[in-house]
């Protein structure tokens, strides 16, 4: 049982931190501090900062050798905040062509906003574009939108939050060459957070499978196909645990 709360407030730690890199903890930005704390043995406060993405070895050392119960989050102004990139920045930015870059990170910076509602995200992807979201398959446009909002909404859930934090991006070898210069493929990693309306936070590494196709009408990149590798585990477990009122 330990261990298993354990790896729960860990997965949930970092949700909170990856949350709050990016300015999603509650209503607060980016610039601000947050105190998170555990009933342990001895009391003690562990601060994570606001742009912290690595747990202290000391917090979680905490974590497994207590009791523990429930979290509190606390916003603390002034706390010093970590130098931490942008989260919608890759670790190996300067190695991807800009045009790519700019697709990419306006898709993810849309989709993680629950409160647009303007779904401008759908500008990213060719009328006709499929994505994959796991096992979860989206055809066009109108099929994209109606899976995201099926899922995401800020107010009725079952996902009220989602928070993007870049890996590492690689561009296929042979792209931009002869007849398939107006066609670049990019795979690229990173980890995801999801606040659920219960206020379970579910945190997973993903893998992303781009193809891009050149507009020669805007001379910007739109994704055609767009598969994500995720484990969807711990979400689905979610669900069912909200719609069995856990």
């Amino acid at each position: 049982m330990e261990d298993e709360q354990y790896a729960r407030w860990r997965t949930i730690l970092y949700g909170i931190a990856q949350l709050a890199s990016s300015g999603r903890l509650g209503s607060r930005q980016v610039g601000f501090g947050y105190l998170v704390c555990f009933p342990t043995s001895s009391q003690q406060w562990t601060t994570l900062s606001d742009n912290s993405l690595i747990l202290p070895l000391l917090c979680l050392s905490s974590l497994k050798s207590s009791a523990v119960s429930s979290p509190r989050v606390q916003y603390i102004p002034g706390i010093a905040s970590m130098p931490q990139r942008n989260p919608y920045e890759f670790e190996n930015q300067d190695s991807v062509p800009p045009a790519l870059l700019k697709t990419v990170v306006e898709l993810l910076r849309q989709w993680d906003d629950v409160h647009d509602a303007s779904n401008a995200y759908l500008s990213k992807f060719w009328p006709d574009a499929i994505l994959q979201l796991g096992q979860s398959t989206s055809t066009g446009q109108e099929g994209i939108r109606a899976m995201r909002e099926a899922t995401i909404n800020p107010t009725k859930g079952p996902i009220t939050n989602v928070a993007h934090q870049f890996g590492k991006a690689f561009l296929l070898a042979g792209q931009g060459e002869g007849p398939n210069e107006s066609k670049q493929e990019l795979i690229f990693n990173g980890t995801v957070a999801y606040t659920l309306k219960s206020g379970t936070v579910v945190s997973e590494e993903f893998a992303s499978w781009a193809t891009l196709r050149l507009d020669a009408e805007t001379g910007q990149y739109k994704i055609e196909y767009y598969k994500v590798y995720i484990d969807q585990q711990a979400l689905t477990k979610g669900f069912e645990e909200m719609a069995n009122g856990v």
